[in-house]
């Protein structure tokens, strides 16, 4: 403590002689540095990059006087353009060496983001992310698919990835040939998100069952699906793919394996099973439905067997949603409440992805105009199991 308070004293001497020197003040504060002033932006750090969407990632830019000096305590004002994102940090000084960073939350709905970085005075300077999907479903075919069905069965997956955007904890599935359905093969592997078993097979010809879905296996700990087919009668898809709703019928199928409908009883979502008026209660759904105009409780079908009520949404409501027991040839609608219903179920979603769907009696209309053609005692839905370790 002696020694520097000498040293301090010999540095006033040297001042009051007329000469500049540093740290007379007794505080030990370094002086401020001249300010530069800014003259240019630039970002040196996160532009271009791709990642999962809904995930964080780090945008710096360094700020800049005449001849390059970096220019600090500058203020840089970040802003999300387009994406649907956010920031964490809005605004940032400046460093010594002119840069600032933001972290930036990309937006849910897979593709193009945007991120504005500004101070005053200079132009703006943009950076970009790709979104993807950070959801994998591993499609396997059992025996035989034609071009059209594996086209139709790519775009039904594409759809669903770019709605489903999370990824879900690997896991190890180990199950014997046949533990699920009876082509399955021996499984001992980890799955990452969805293992899907695809089979066009004839089942019992035309006009009776048109197809099983569902999950196999979900996980213990969260009771997400692990692995799960989807199986359809060839014999009954010739006017269905003639008509052109193939696609649709995927579509219905997978978010059954997803979970729609098939794990609404492990999770206590419907109230008043097998009831004359059987509802979803599940909050995200709901909140949706009622953004819509519906009230609380979506109505959940209560006629049918057993493939059909409990675990679509009510025809007589709904019409050409998806999701409801019967298809329209073409046209078929994905809704907001059905995208939502999913994150009831644990994953995280991107609601942009649902078709503009609207509460009335005119899409019942409509699905009549184009034709229909019933599930009702024609689909099984699998129900789910644990898998074993």
């Amino acid at each position: 403590m002696q020694k520097t308070t000498l040293a301090r004293l010999a540095s006033c001497i040297v001042v009051l002689l007329g000469v500049s020197a540093a740290g007379c003040s007794d505080s030990g504060v370094e002086p401020t540095p001249p300010r530069v002033d800014p003259t240019s932006i630039r970002i040196t750090a996160g532009d271009a990059q791709t990642a999962p969407a809904g995930n964080r990632v780090r945008v710096s830019v360094r700020v800049s006087g005449e001849a390059g000096v970096p220019a600090g305590n500058v203020e840089v004002v970040f802003k999300v353009r387009s994406g649907g994102g956010r920031v964490l940090l809005a605004r940032a000084l400046t460093n010594p060496n002119g840069v600032a960073s933001s972290s930036w939350i990309l937006g849910l709905k897979p593709g193009a983001n945007t991120l504005e970085a500004t101070v005053a005075g200079l132009p703006p300077v943009t950076a970009t992310a790709n979104a993807i999907s950070d959801f994998n479903i591993d499609v396997r075919y059992i025996g035989e698919a034609t071009e059209a069905q594996r086209a139709a069965v790519d775009s039904a997956v594409r759809r669903w990835t770019n709605i489903v955007v999370n990824d879900i904890f690997n896991l190890r599935v180990l199950s014997t040939a046949g533990d699920c359905f009876p082509q399955q093969p021996d499984l001992d592997e980890t799955v990452d998100d969805l293992l899907l078993f695809v089979h066009f097979a004839v089942i019992d010809g035309p006009g009776r069952i048109l197809g099983r879905a569902g999950p196999c296996f979900v996980r213990t700990l969260n009771l997400m699906p692990l692995m799960g087919l989807i199986e359809l009668d060839v014999e009954d898809l010739v006017g269905i793919e003639e008509k052109g709703a193939l696609v649709d019928l995927l579509m219905h199928e997978l978010g059954h394996t997803l979970g729609f409908g098939t794990i609404w009883p492990m999770r206590s979502l419907v109230t008043g099973y097998g009831g004359t008026d059987p509802s979803y209660t599940g909050q995200y759904g709901n909140t949706q439905y009622r953004m819509m105009g519906g009230a609380f409780g979506v109505p959940v079908e209560n006629l049918g067997g057993a493939g059909t009520r409990d675990s679509h949404w009510r025809e007589s409501t709904f019409g050409v949603e998806l999701m409801t027991g019967y298809m329209t040839h073409g046209g078929n609608l994905l809704s907001a409440f059905s995208i939502a219903s999913l994150e009831d179920l644990g994953y995280r979603v991107n609601i942009e992805g649902a078709d503009p769907f609207e509460l009335g009696n005119a899409m019942n209309a409509a699905a009549a105009a184009r034709g229909t053609f019933s599930l009702d005692g024609r689909e099984e839905l699998i129900r789910p199991r644990f898998p074993r370790f």
